[in-house]
């Protein structure tokens, strides 16, 4: 058999695997179809994100808010394609993501002052740290109630840069005093040992991390893609940092220096 024909029946077995997807989304509202849909198709909407970027006349609007935008067209045009028409949704879904981005761009040019992205997941993940440090502990007295505070804040961010995938780690390599290669090798290995402990969380909140630092998908579209409401969300990713904390902690070969 040809490599060819191997292709070939390869491609039937995906094609035949997606429509079992969007049966199962339109006919019965999956939501894990509906996600697993959105892998499919998120590496598309990027695509078309970043060929519109390519073509900006300014730099004022952040290749995120691009992102962004293009998610939205995408989830819009899942929530409204029919696979019965016979058309594809590459095609179907193409030019409601271009106008939902150019759409968008035009709105947050005539808006600057409007909070980007990547400042909005920032900020989220500022609010999430706040928020472990909120629940009284009995273990404290007043006196240190406010380190203890204070040092919660600081893992809660803490874990929120190691666990982003945005070159982060990268940048801060290069901010160290001559950087030993121990050095470097040691911030990659804490950075996969939180990425491990993340395999340990529940599902939903495996999900809503993934979907935060390693796609960095803002809370108002993980909401969408999950079909629960944005404060649902923020409660998960909440008690996702809290677990994860708690996971670490416990190690005893662990230790994270606030």
């Amino acid at each position: 058999m040809t490599d060819r024909v191997f292709s070939a029946l390869a491609q039937a077995s995906d094609n035949d695997a997606e429509a079992a997807l969007w049966q199962r989304w339109r006919d019965d509202a999956d939501i894990q179809a509906r996600e697993d849909l959105v892998a499919i198709y998120h590496p598309y909407a990027k695509t078309l994100a970043a060929s519109l970027y390519a073509k900006r006349f300014s730099n004022d609007i952040h290749f995120e808010e691009y992102q962004q935008l293009a998610l939205v067209g995408m989830l819009d045009a899942m929530d409204r394609y029919d696979p019965q028409l016979g058309m594809q949704f590459n095609t179907f879904a193409g030019s409601r993501i271009r106008g939902t981005v150019l759409d968008g761009i035009e709105v947050f040019s005539e808006r600057q002052q409007q909070i980007t992205v990547h400042q909005r997941l920032k900020l989220q993940r500022l609010q999430a740290s706040k928020k472990m440090a909120e629940t009284p502990d009995d273990t404290t007295t007043d006196s240190d109630d406010v380190f203890r505070r204070l040092a919660d804040v600081g893992l809660g961010l803490a874990l929120s840069w190691l666990l982003e995938n945005s070159g982060m780690v990268a940048e801060m390599q290069e901010r160290i005093t001559e950087p030993t290669q121990y050095q470097r090798v040691e911030l990659k290995q804490l950075q996969k040992q939180i990425q491990a402990r993340v395999d340990q969380l529940s599902q939903q909140e495996k999900k809503v991390i993934r979907y935060h630092y390693l796609q960095n998908i803002p809370f108002e579209e993980i909401a969408d893609i999950l079909k629960l409401s944005k404060g649902r969300i923020a409660q998960i990713h909440q008690s996702a940092l809290r677990n994860l904390k708690q996971k670490l902690l416990a190690r005893r070969d662990f230790e994270l220096v606030c």
